[in-house]
């Protein structure tokens, strides 16, 4: 005589049904936290997006414009060590000056720390080599003057 088969559990008969109720509890939840952890780290690294966000500085630079378009780009640090390694930039930014455009350009700075009393910057024209730069020590309140590559770069920064 055969023997019956052992009837198989409940949960190995309804294996299917059961993913799908737990692929639906824990996906929503999961996705969510996902989205909002990335959002989170876009917004601390780029907080002037944010409309709630206030700079902490004010920085004025003047550079004046030639027959051609160029980019100037400054470079925020901490240290003079961190602006020859290219390593903690506190703020980056590219001005793109084309003829006929004003001298004065003001912008914010967002993500230096607050109570700063000097900011080292590093100011070059070529984004993609950085030579020939200048790296300078910018005390905040105080305006720089210096030249690179026969143009007139000042620089004035103030909490605001």
């Amino acid at each position: 005589m055969e023997e019956e088969p052992i009837p198989r559990h409940w949960v190995y008969r309804n294996r299917k049904p059961i993913v799908a109720i737990l692929l639906l509890i824990f996906i929503p939840p999961t996705l969510v936290f996902g989205i909002g952890l990335v959002n989170k780290m876009y917004q601390e690294n780029h907080p002037e997006l944010d409309p709630w966000y206030e700079p902490e500085y004010n920085l004025t630079v003047w550079i004046a414009p030639e027959q051609e378009e160029f980019h100037l780009h400054l470079d925020f640090y901490d240290s003079e060590q961190d602006a020859y390694s290219k390593t903690n930039p506190y703020h980056r930014i590219g001005i793109r000056v084309e003829p006929g455009d004003d001298e004065r350009n003001n912008l914010n700075l967002f993500t230096v720390p607050v109570g700063k009393s000097y900011l080292w910057v590093k100011i070059y024209f070529d984004q993609y080599t950085e030579e020939p730069n200048i790296i300078v020590k910018i005390d905040v309140g105080l305006k720089f003057i210096g030249v690179l590559l026969d143009r007139e770069v000042s620089i004035f920064i103030k909490p605001v």
